[in-house]
């Protein structure tokens, strides 16, 4: 999330976002790995009730990021913050969102 010092990862990429013209959007999922964000993790073993919270997430993002983008439908989930919605996501807004 926003907020990152020095010459960290976490703050080269706030400055690339920053350097994207339109609108753009980081949204961060606490407890989600990179796999999280597929059908891979429902094929392993064992932690299927988190797994499923994560993908419910993953599709409920996806789809309010869609539906503000191509439909121009606001979504509450896309505002700036902590999601009242989903306690495990913050979402980061650069350049107008």
């Amino acid at each position: 999330p926003q907020g990152a010092t020095n010459d960290s990862p976490m703050m080269r990429f706030e400055q690339a976002m920053k350097s994207i013209s339109a609108p753009s959007y980081s949204v961060w999922v606490t407890g989600a790995i990179h796999q999280s964000f597929s059908d891979v993790p429902l094929l392993t073993p064992g932690g299927t009730a988190k797994k499923l919270r994560i993908l419910a997430v993953v599709r409920a993002y996806l789809v309010a990021f869609f539906d503000q983008t191509l439909k121009e439908h606001a979504s509450p989930l896309m505002t700036p913050g902590k999601s009242n919605d989903f306690a495990e996501v913050t979402v980061d807004v650069f350049n107008g969102g």
